[in-house]
């Protein structure tokens, strides 16, 4: 910076043959008025124009001279007017991603038998043939002959008992009844498996089970012989 506040700086031109022209300018002036010093220095002709570089940066006619980092400048000659480039649009902004989807758990087949009790169907459907063949004895009579009566009645009995059966209570003796404790070698003993498990704490078996004959099916033991005497 010289004695009057002035700064100086050295233009170096791309011509190696030309030499360095030093310009001073005001702190507060713009890079402009070192180009139009330059301009007045080297007689350029209005169709040329100068581009300013400093430390590998371009500087431009609006920009302050305090941008420039050093004193040196560099200038190349140009047909074409130096223009700043323009900013990068701003990108568009990405979407958040969308929450993953919940895992799918995969639900096991279902078993119909499981569900639907099979025999509660074939009751169903049973009686919804005896219902049909009635209605067609209500309204066509003179197509059943006695044997055809006889036998719409047999089997809507037989459909009807096991239905009332159901709902009356089972007598005494004929409820399952649970196996008493017994001890291994014993008559009546029950393999191992799901029916002859017991209950360490009673010793109880935990199956249920008819009351059956105290030997289990086996052949009981032979009495012993009678001798009479002074035979």
């Amino acid at each position: 910076m010289g004695s009057e506040g002035l700064i100086e700086f050295r233009i170096k031109s791309s011509d190696t043959h030309e030499p360095d022209t030093m310009v001073s300018v005001r702190p507060g002036d713009f890079v402009e008025r070192i180009i139009a010093q330059v301009r007045e220095a080297r007689a350029l002709p209005p169709n040329k124009h100068l581009r300013v570089l400093c430390a590998g940066k371009e500087l431009y006619a609006d920009d302050p001279v305090a941008k420039a980092p050093t004193r040196v400048l560099h200038c190349l000659v140009t047909d074409t007017q130096p223009q700043r480039q323009a900013p990068p649009p701003p990108q568009p902004r990405k979407p958040a991603p969308a929450p993953a989807p919940p895992p799918v758990v995969e639900q096991p087949p279902v078993d119909w038998l499981d569900v639907v009790d099979p025999g509660t169907v074939l009751m169903w459907i049973f009686g919804s043939i005896l219902a049909l063949l009635w209605l067609l004895f209500v309204f066509y009579a003179h197509m059943f002959d006695r044997t055809s009566v006889v036998m719409l009645v047999m089997m809507t009995v037989a459909f009807l008992i096991p239905c009332v059966l159901s709902y009356l209570p089972w007598p005494t003796f004929l409820q399952p009844q649970p196996l008493g404790p017994q001890q291994p070698g014993q008559p009546g003993q029950r393999p191992p498996g799901p029916y002859g498990l017991r209950d360490p704490a009673t010793g109880h078996s935990t199956a249920v089970a008819w009351p059956r004959h105290p030997y289990d099916g086996e052949i009981p033991p032979r009495p012993p012989a009678r001798v009479r005497a002074g035979s």
